[in-house]
């Protein structure tokens, strides 16, 4: 039986994605999802998806440690205000267009981290001026600020400094039947997709380019940001996962680490 794999499909994600799009690597069953929430997740065997969103399926599936996404220093989810944080506070905050894990990192760093106040979380798009500060990711965090005076701070990088843990936008999961069924079958499915991941290693200047040219991004500053990429979940990443879904509120850090498991004996690119 071929298994249903899916992947939030993203810039973010392209270094995994972009190979079976490009037609490196079969794509066989997996499925390349913009935007791949929980409920769509829930109808498949595997997922890549939002990390936070994936939380809500513990009860159902595993947590495969084999494959993730997780940043430092580097990542695609900025703050932009009108002048240095330093200088900002009481401003209504735009989160349009942000994911959920995002959303989480953003709540958890403005103000223990640079000391801002949100007197609105907004799902309208505003421009940064001394009343409105605006997070993006994306492509969108990649660009540039047209002006001297806007002043863009990664946010990523604010949770790592913060919590000396790093920030894990992405998990794959499992289906729990499935895994006690047949493991061999997701340690292959796990395999692919690591092929897959090593295959966008292997052609990164190539995709670099591509991606580059597709969302019209400084080409630098994407090879920065790939770099600082890991790519499978470790106990460091489980650590700062759960840290953030204590913050959030939505699970406690042993349900998380009891829920995680490794199918495949090599590392993830």
């Amino acid at each position: 039986m071929a298994l249903r794999i899916a992947i939030d499909n993203r810039l973010e994600t392209a270094r995994l994605t972009y190979p079976f799009e490009a037609g490196w690597v079969e794509q066989g069953g997996v499925s390349l999802v913009e935007g791949l929430t929980s409920t769509r997740a829930a109808d498949v065997d595997i997922a890549l998806l939002d990390s936070v969103s994936a939380l809500s399926m513990l009860a159902n599936f595993a947590v495969l440690s084999d494959l993730a996404l997780v940043a430092r220093r580097a990542t695609m989810l900025t703050l932009a205000t009108h002048t240095r944080p330093d200088d900002v506070d009481d401003v209504a905050v735009s989160l349009a267009g942000v994911s959920p894990a995002g959303r989480a990192v953003a709540l958890a760093t403005l103000q223990p981290f640079y000391g801002i106040r949100a007197r609105e979380w907004s799902e309208e798009t505003f421009p940064v001026d001394t009343e409105h500060a605006v997070v993006s990711e994306g492509p969108a965090a990649l660009i540039l600020a047209g002006d001297e005076e806007t002043h863009q701070e990664d946010l990523g990088r604010a949770w790592y400094l913060l919590t000396d843990t790093p920030f894990v936008s992405h998990i794959c999961v499992v289906r729990r039947g499935l895994l006690s069924r047949d493991p061999v079958a997701v340690a292959e499915a796990a395999g692919h997709l690591v092929a897959s991941l090593e295959a966008g290693n292997e052609r990164g200047r190539e995709l670099r380019r591509d991606m580059a040219k597709r969302y019209d991004i400084d080409r630098d500053l994407l090879v920065e940001v790939m770099a600082d990429q890991e790519w499978e979940l470790t106990a460091e990443g489980v650590s700062g996962l759960a840290l953030l879904a204590r913050r959030s509120g939505l699970t406690s850090g042993p349900a998380l680490e009891r829920a995680v498991v490794r199918v495949r004996t090599s590392k993830a690119g």
